[in-house]
């Protein structure tokens, strides 16, 4: 309960008390992180499943000019965040089109490769019209997923 004024106790209790600092140091960055995961609506644990991130930008706080060189610059940097944001923004619509457009050709493939392995199990003639039509149908849906994921940039440009 009471300090000891011996050398060896003191260090160790300088050692402990640094030890603890260090912790509770490691702790509130933790619980900040946890609380901005939370906000963010994401957990840190696991990484989020493929194809279902939405980039929201947090918006640029308000502030007043001061009149002053720096409080000149942080009206320009509000203006480039703001910008930035707004890129970010037409950027996240793109990926979510893109998205959309892969998941409904996909849909179509996987469709069409149903069917005809249907017509397959029935049994069907050698260069069925209908078969031939679902086959370059089903070629042209993969197609499509296959481009979406060689240009992902072609959009955003």
């Amino acid at each position: 309960m009471w300090p000891s004024l011996s050398p060896e106790e003191s260090e160790a209790n300088a050692t402990q008390a640094a030890d603890e600092a260090a912790s509770d140091a490691q702790t509130a960055a933790a619980q900040a992180g946890e609380s901005a995961v939370a906000a963010s609506g994401t957990n840190s644990g696991a990484p989020p499943i493929l194809g279902t991130t939405v980039f929201e930008a947090p918006g640029v706080t308000p502030g007043e000019p001061t009149g002053t060189h720096v409080g000149k610059k942080i009206q320009e940097l509000r203006g480039d965040l703001s910008r930035l944001q707004t890129r970010v923004t037409s950027h996240n619509n793109s990926l979510q089109s893109e998205r959309a457009r892969a998941r409904g050709s996909a849909g179509a493939y996987h469709g069409l490769v149903g069917a005809m392995n249907t017509r397959l199990q029935v049994g069907t003639t050698p260069g069925n019209p209908i078969m031939v039509n679902q086959w370059n149908q089903a070629q042209r849906e993969l197609e499509k997923v296959g481009d979406s994921d060689r240009n992902p940039q072609q959009s955003l440009q």
